[in-house]
Order: C-alpha cells, then sequence, then structure tokens
C-alpha cells in the first residue's frame, strides 16, 4: 500500500465533529431533506443551532446519538412558517448567522482535546447585517477551535408559492449576496467550502474527510 493511500485512508476513518447551524425561517424547509444524518459513520458526532432572526438556541449539543439528532433537526422543521412569541418568523428578511458560529464552535471547544476533526455547516437563506464588522473576530475563533466552516445558500425565492393574480403579499427576501460572499471568505480562510446549490450532507461530509 502506497503511503497516499494510507494517507487517504486515515482520513477517511477520522471521525468528525459538525455543529450545523440551520436558519429556520420559512422556505427553508428544502434545507431539512438535505441533511438527513444517514452518512454520519459510527464515531461521528453531530449537534444543531437553530438561528431565528436574532435568536440563536442551542436545539442539540453535539452527540453520536442518531435518534437525537433527527428530533433536534425535526425541531429546527417545526420552527419554518411559524410564529414564534407572537412574531411572524417570516421577517424581517434577516438572521444572526455570526453569533450561531460563535455559539457553535463554543460547542466543539466544550469537548476538549479531541481527535475528531472540527467542521461547522451553516445552512442560511437571509443576510446577516452585522456579519462584516465581525469578520476579524470569527476568523479568530475558527482558527482557534480548529474547526473548518461550511457554507450552504439556499435559495428562500425558489420555494416560493406562485401569488394568485390580486394577491398582496410582502416583498421577497433578496438572495444573500453580501453575505454569501463574507462567509465564503472565512469559509476559504478555515479550509473549507461554499455550497451554492447542489449539495447534501453526504458531499460535504466527503469533503471534511478530504
Amino acid at each position: 500500500m502506497t503511503p497516499t493511500l494510507c494517507l487517504l485512508l486515515t482520513l477517511a476513518q477520522t471521525p468528525i465533529d459538525l455543529m450545523v447551524g440551520i436558519e429556520t425561517s420559512r422556505n427553508m424547509e428544502q434545507a431539512l431533506g438535505l441533511l438527513n444524518p444517514k452518512p454520519l459513520q459510527k464515531e461521528d458526532r453531530a449537534g444543531v443551532v437553530g438561528m431565528l432572526g436574532e435568536r440563536v438556541r442551542m436545539l442539540q449539543g453535539l452527540t453520536a446519538d442518531r435518534d437525537a439528532l433527527r428530533s433536534a433537526l425535526r425541531e429546527a422543521g417545526t420552527r419554518f412558517g411559524v410564529a414564534l412569541g407572537g412574531t411572524d418568523v417570516s421577517g424581517p428578511w434577516t438572521v444572526d448567522l455570526a453569533t450561531g458560529i460563535e455559539k457553535a464552535c463554543a460547542e466543539l471547544d466544550r469537548q476538549g482535546v479531541s481527535d475528531h476533526r472540527r467542521a461547522i455547516l451553516v445552512v442560511f437563506g437571509s443576510d446577516d447585517p452585522g456579519l462584516r464588522t465581525r469578520q476579524a473576530s470569527l476568523r479568530s475563533v475558527l482558527k482557534s477551535t480548529n474547526a473548518r466552516l461550511y457554507v450552504a445558500v439556499i435559495d428562500r425565492n425558489a420555494s416560493q408559492p406562485v401569488t394568485p393574480p390580486g394577491v398582496i403579499v410582502r416583498p421577497r427576501p433578496l438572495y444573500p449576496v453580501l453575505t454569501a460572499q463574507l462567509l465564503e471568505e472565512l469559509a476559504t480562510a478555515s479550509g473549507g467550502r461554499i455550497y451554492r446549490r447542489g449539495w447534501d450532507l453526504r458531499e460535504v461530509l466527503q469533503d471534511i474527510r478530504q
């Protein structure tokens, strides 16, 4: 067996600690279908952070329990299109991704020293207006956590139902161009990448193991 092949096999067998930060606003439902935990290997652990506007909450800490992980993803799904605290979750069309990344890093650090490969996957479809001013601190915390950042952009307009003639609706969200660009810079600096279309968790995990 060649040294290169030995290295590839070692990387493929290295366990992963993956924190998934998912925006739980309306028209993000399509993202859940792409987050099936089945491709996770036996020793992999994963957790879920939910982000809704300015509210960021740990839905599930890192765990190897697949049932607990599926339950957390279902809980994230129940927040899509639901009024929370009397506020329509469909607006405003912004989300605090920066705090979500920080909370994910804190959960990874909480595990202490580990031989698991650390990664954060952020799934979003809205802009984070405060992201630019927090670029330096996020880059620093990702580096200190030794975590790669992976980013999946969801076009929320793609799942909007057709509006019947004469019906007045709220303005639709704009595609988060600037936020995607800023997150791509963070992801690249950390050794990760951005996905703009045609992805699923299996592909993300393959990229993390490389």
